[in-house]
């Protein structure tokens, strides 16, 4: 991304940050109808927050800051879930003129889902087993296990406790195969080296899989790929590893990569050349989107993240709308989609309507269990 395309992101951003910033101001004054030193020190307090997220966001480039990062990306996700509460208020209000009471509802709601929505992601990490049968001659083990994290988002917020409770976690379920389906990285944290050598510990018995998602770019694919040479995980840019016992693993690059790198972002064709479809063919993709396409190549299972299910409100209700594969298991024809909810997250410390989670599959193998009964 060139520089003037940049400053063009961050004025649209920026202006679209202030709006929100503004119309929740507005509602607060208006129907509470404050006024003097009451409206002076909101007026007050809504500069002050929304100034805090924007230095934080400045100074996480160079020298992060624990607690301006905190409370500012915190008063981010209030301001998301204020915004979509408000308009539910204005569209109330056309059937119940009652606008002091409906906006002293709307602050208890906002308050309500805020307190909820800090406890659901500090309360921790979720692991959900999913146990999936195929049918593919080649594929000669009984059972594999897989074990899929997304969108840790590590940085700042993200930082070495979670890093190493997730390190431990995954450790510990003891998988044939892990994959990091994307945004591994938002900051800093591995310049240390105690927490590289924590990275570089995750192990599983057939390897450690990664690819790319949109943040590793923003962050800096050389950097990026820099760290990821120190450990011994594969990363899989438009490509494919061939395991024994008929296993394939491919992945491809994130559609960032277009902006970013000449002829770059996902490629289908050259991912699958040459795949024989009698394998296990597990698909890696940050973004779902690519899943009715890869399954004309005979895939059996795509794992995919970036949608975050959302975290909180509206952006709940958007990733829905917006995303065909928005979370959870899916299937069509003999081919499957997982798309995870993260096991970190990005922005404000908040989940309403979901959780982080570390997901286990067991794949059990048909074929094998046929001819055994055989």
């Amino acid at each position: 991304m060139n520089k003037n395309n940049f400053l063009i992101f961050f004025v649209i951003v920026l202006n679209i940050y202030c709006s929100m910033n503004y119309y929740v101001y507005n509602r607060i004054i208006n129907g509470l109808k404050l006024s003097g030193n009451v409206r002076f020190l909101t007026k007050l307090l809504f500069i002050f927050f929304a100034t805090l997220f924007v230095l934080g966001e400045f100074l996480d480039r160079t020298t992060p800051v624990y607690l301006i990062k905190l409370v500012g990306s915190v008063w981010l996700g209030i301001l998301s879930i204020a915004v979509a509460i408000f308009i539910l208020k204005d569209i109330t209000w056309f059937f119940y003129k009652q606008e002091k009471i409906l906006t002293s509802v709307s602050l208890v709601i906002i308050f309500v889902i805020s307190i909820i929505s800090l406890y659901q992601l500090y309360s921790g990490v979720v692991v959900k087993e999913i146990k999936l049968e195929v049918d593919k001659p080649n594929f000669t083990l009984p059972k594999v296990s897989i074990v899929q994290i997304s969108d840790l988002h590590f940085g700042t917020l993200v930082c070495e406790k979670w890093l190493s409770k997730i390190v431990d976690k995954v450790n510990s379920l003891e998988a044939d195969i892990v994959v990091i389906t994307g945004d591994l990285v938002d900051g800093k944290i591995f310049d240390k080296r105690e927490n590289l050598d924590k990275l570089k510990s995750l192990t599983a018995k057939k390897g450690v899989y990664i690819v790319t998602g949109n943040h590793e770019f923003y962050f800096g694919i050389d950097k990026f790929t820099k760290i990821i040479n120190e450990t011994e995980f594969k990363l899989l840019r438009n490509e494919n590893v061939i395991l024994e016992n008929g296993i394939i693993i491919a992945g491809v690059d994130e559609i960032t990569a277009e902006r970013f790198i000449k002829d770059g972002g996902p490629n289908l064709q050259k991912t699958f050349n040459n795949i024989d479809k009698n394998n296990l063919i597990i698909f890696l993709s940050h973004q779902p989107d690519l899943f009715d396409e890869a399954r004309k190549y005979g895939i059996d299972i795509q794992l995919s993240g970036h949608t975050h299910m959302g975290q909180i409100p509206p952006m709940d209700l958007i990733v829905k709308l917006y995303f065909k594969y928005p979370y959870g298991l899916i299937k069509k024809d003999d081919s499957y989609i997982y798309t995870t909810s993260g096991t970190g997250f990005w922005g404000p410390p908040m989940r309403f309507l979901s959780q982080c989670e570390i997901v286990k599959f067991v794949i059990i193998n048909k074929f094998y269990q046929s001819e055994k009964k055989v």
